[in-house]
């Protein structure tokens, strides 16, 4: 079977770009101390129409070009604009699942799969690595455990050529895995824009006859950097056997990706892209920098001169040269079977009706929103012009947030606006846009953000003016755009916000300057967010992760000066007016570090069926010697006992399942993280410490005696 290609009445799947809106002046509120900040346009969805839609398309992306370029050199000298070329569900807290047999990748919502490098089945492992020989798909079992084995492994190339041609592809990086069903995993990779000189031998020189010259491009000199365009790939491989991986087929869309989720039978991509700009643009003025001074009048005119050469080359350009070879192939029938690819790169007015852009100022980019149904092989495609920086993903939609663009306003006001793209996902699992927002402040992580039943969304936002501080504002769909409804005053000022989390109608905050203050929120009434309580504590958490309904566990650092070191915090918020630090548990001594304070995949929480009342807790763990604090090098997995009914033994460790005679000697493995523990993983009684070269078992009652141990060649 082959795949379909659909798009729809705002986006064309073969080949898709962005750039900058048409601006009007607006007096749309931002909320969160954000009312200076409001930006300029409507952000309305407008779509390029009639017979001239691709001569407006392509002076719009112009007009978008030379903005960009006038902002960045009239930052040198100080330069004038002069004349421009026209403006063109509530999330419930997401806790280890009840009774289960096995422990799954730790999610922001429950039922929306995240990709991730390691994947269990309960009984099989699948782990996917980069190395010097490319990627590696690695399937083991994992049952029983004290003879664990390599079922198989599969490896591609991670710098190859197109799939159509001989054209180069950038290296792509591991991006994980999902397990689409029993005896289906799916391997993302992406490679992002790659800019290169082409490198050829030249004549002997006219000084040494003897030895040839490099040169760049076709001749010598500094030459032109050639752009490789990103691209995201999708490879199916079937698991039925117990033996290595089979590629079924793989689909090659535009762009690098962005986030990727999984929502039963559907697939989502969300892939980005820049658009290049011309041969020979250039981003500094070409004057000799020994003799101009910095801001003199020669100075001036060299910028005056370069933006002026710089808008002739931009306005030059053709549709096409701006689009390039932006396709979506697809092969089917494993590394030699048939290719298949969709698109042109000279479209027609009907092609260039299918863009559309948001009526709001960004950068020179595209951004594309993919729906595939992993049943009958259909992908739908969704295209902003715009560009993204991260995803939250609901059962009932997909929200994108990136940063306004204020066109040279930065320099003036280094305050930040964030921008909001929400899509709605229907009853078909068909993703479509729906409005676009903005609110005052940036969002540190997809954490900070997401949305009600009642499409209510809520963000957790951080600014500076002219200190850090934070603050909770709400949104919602009023006439076409999203428009924030509610918001809090200033949150710590002179600090910067480290986590949030939200559960219910409350929100859960810390940020951290010398102490970690601890806030709650009631988010109850959208319209009027309010504080409930605040506790200060040493140190900080930089992800919570909800136990039950009165229990937040935070991991982070203490605040015991440099180095910190790392530490669990078991938060009560039984009475949220007054939440206290039920117990603290440290994980480790100075030069101590663990990959769960930035990225909640290697967080796992389990819930044994035989103790319903307590949770395990897996956290990987790596030390470094340093003869002035005494550590010691170290990698494995330390084991906690979660206990909220235990007030004096809420928190315990249980021991450390450790990796660490992997670290030298005949077991060491070369290459970047092969011998640092990633994640764990709870089958029944067993926990295993998994990295990219080994897999470790051993009772959760016995640590110190593991059962087996696995090499991953």
């Amino acid at each position: 079977m082959s795949w379909t290609i659909r798009v729809s009445q705002v986006c064309f799947a073969a080949w898709v770009l962005a750039g900058l809106g048409a601006c009007s002046d607006s007096d749309s509120p931002t909320g969160g101390d954000g009312g200076d900040l409001v930006p300029k346009g409507s952000m309305q969805v407008l779509a390029f129409e009639g017979a001239q839609a691709c001569s407006a398309l392509e002076q719009h992306i112009e007009d978008t070009a030379e903005a960009m370029m006038r902002e960045q050199l009239e930052s040198f000298g100080n330069v004038s604009h002069g004349s421009e070329g026209p403006s063109s569900d509530a999330a419930a807290p997401v806790t280890a699942p009840e009774n289960s047999s096995h422990s799954q990748t730790n999610v922001r919502q429950a039922g929306v799969d995240e990709p991730d490098p390691v994947k269990n089945d309960g009984r099989r492992l699948f782990s996917l690595r980069r190395d010097a020989a490319g990627l590696t798909l690695s399937a083991m079992a994992l049952t029983p455990p004290d003879a664990m084995s390599l079922l198989g492994q599969t490896g591609w190339q991670a710098s190859a050529v197109s799939l159509t041609d001989a054209s180069p592809v950038a290296a792509e990086s591991p991006q994980g895995l999902f397990l689409s069903d029993p005896d289906t995993v799916l391997a993302l990779s992406t490679a992002d824009n790659t800019y290169i000189h082409p490198v050829a031998i030249g004549a002997p020189d006219a000084v040494s006859t003897a030895s040839p010259v490099l040169c760049l491009d076709s001749g010598c000199g500094p030459g032109f950097q050639s752009w490789i365009p990103p691209r995201t790939r999708v490879r199916n491989f079937d698991v039925s056997a117990d033996a290595a991986p089979v590629e079924q087929w793989l689909l090659e869309v535009p762009g690098r990706l962005l986030a990727a989720r999984r929502i039963d039978s559907m697939l989502y991509l969300v892939t980005q892209s820049s658009l290049r700009m011309p041969e020979g643009v250039r981003s500094v003025p070409d004057v000799d920098y020994s003799r101009v001074r910095t801001g003199s009048q020669a100075w001036r005119e060299a910028v005056s001169a370069t933006i002026a050469e710089n808008n002739r080359l931009i306005r030059a350009s053709t549709l096409s040269d701006w689009l390039g070879k932006l396709e979506v192939s697809q092969r089917l029938g494993g590394p030699q079977g048939t290719v298949t690819t969709t698109g042109n790169t000279a479209p027609s007015a009907s092609d260039c009706a299918r863009f559309a852009r948001v009526d709001v100022a960004t950068r020179l980019a595209w951004l594309q929103i993919s729906s595939i149904d992993l049943n009958t092989r259909e992908l739908s495609s969704q295209t902003l012009l715009a560009d993204g920086q991260g995803v939250y993903m609901s059962n009932r939609s997909l929200i994108v947030f990136t940063s306004y663009w204020r066109q040279g306003d930065e320099r003036a006001n280094p305050r930040n606006l964030t921008v909001l793209h929400r899509f709605d996902r229907n009853d078909s699992g068909t993703l479509t846009y729906d409005a676009s927002g903005s609110f005052a402040g940036r969002l540190i992580n997809d954490y900070a953000i997401d949305e009600t039943s009642d499409g209510t969304i809520r963000v957790a936002a951080t600014d500076r003016d002219p200190v850090a501080y934070s603050h909770l504002s709400t949104l919602r769909k009023q006439g076409e755009a999203l428009a924030v409804i509610g918001s809090t005053p200033r949150i710590a000022d002179g600090e910067t916000l480290q986590s949030a989390r939200f559960i219910g109608d409350r929100a859960y905050l810390v940020t951290f300057r010398q102490v970690d203050p601890f806030f709650v929120f009631d988010l109850g009434d959208p319209t009027q967010p309010r504080q409930l309580g605040e506790l200060k504590l040493p140190g900080f958490s930089s992800y919570l992760h909800p136990i039950d309904a009165d229990h937040i566990l935070g991991i982070g650092f203490d605040g015991g000066g440099w180095p910190l070191r790392l530490k669990a915090t078991l938060f009560d918020v039984t009475n949220p007016g007054n939440p206290v630090e039920q117990m603290s548990l440290a994980l480790g001594n100075s030069y101590t570090s663990s990959d769960a304070t930035w990225d909640p995949h290697a967080f796992t929480l389990y819930r044994p069926a035989a103790d319903a009342e307590s949770a395990l807790l897996a956290v990987p763990v790596r030390s470094y010697a340093s003869g002035a604090y005494g550590t010691a090098d170290e990698s494995g997995i330390r084991l906690l006992q979660i206990r909220p009914a235990a007030p004096s033994a809420a928190l315990q460790l249980q021991g450390t399942l450790t990796m660490t005679d992997l670290l030298d000697g005949a077991h060491r493995y070369d290459g970047w993280r092969r011998t640092d523990v990633r994640r764990a993983v709870f089958i029944d009684d067993t926990v295993y410490a998994v990295s990219d070269g080994a897999v470790r078992a051993a009772n959760i009652g016995n640590l110190s005696a593991p059962s087996d141990t696995l090499l991953i060649p």
